[in-house]
């Protein structure tokens, strides 16, 4: 494969794992708040209603380093499909810990679907291993704005809703 041609690849691969990202950077935001919600409707004590989201956040913590393993001995499409099929059964043992009532059903979802979530941040690593070395650098500064501008987005939003007090017009004199 020639040199453009392995650039022409690598781009493509950029490309197309950037939406992957913003896909899942959308859904991540939609699960957080399903999870409080269906926490704060099943939990016996209000005290767990955020549990659901804690349970994905130590799944993610969890998986990275196996994961990391297993896309090192086997490659990063079983390491893909790993979490995306994780991501499926995470998902199929929440609704079903919904359906049921189960708030337990809903914590090893939850758990599972960390999982997933963790998986993501492989993806960077899988379009950088594409590319020619000597246009690495440029595709991973690349998907860093991709990245920042996705998370800036979001912080310019809550931002935008935050109520915290502000300075009185006549501090600013």
């Amino acid at each position: 494969m020639t040199e453009i041609q392995s650039l022409s690849r690598a781009r493509k691969n950029v490309l197309v794992l950037v939406a992957a990202q913003a896909i899942l950077g959308a859904q991540m935001s939609m699960i957080f708040t399903y999870a409080g919600l269906a926490g704060q409707n099943m939990a016996t004590n209000i005290c767990f209603a955020t549990l659901p989201i804690s349970m994905i956040v130590m799944g993610s913590m969890l998986a990275a380093s196996p994961l990391s393993a297993v896309m090192q001995k086997f490659g990063r499409q079983i390491g893909f499909f790993v979490g995306a099929f994780s991501g499926m059964i995470g998902a199929a043992i929440s609704a079903y810990g919904l359906y049921s009532d189960t708030f337990a059903l809903l914590l090893l979802g939850s758990l599972i679907t960390g999982i997933y979530m963790s998986s993501q941040g492989f993806f960077r690593f899988a379009a950088i291993d594409t590319a020619p070395r000597t246009s690495a650098p440029r595709l991973f500064r690349g998907l860093w704005r991709a990245d920042f501008f996705r998370h800036s987005s979001d912080r310019n939003w809550v931002n935008s809703q935050s109520t915290a007090p502000r300075s009185p017009s006549w501090a600013s004199t």
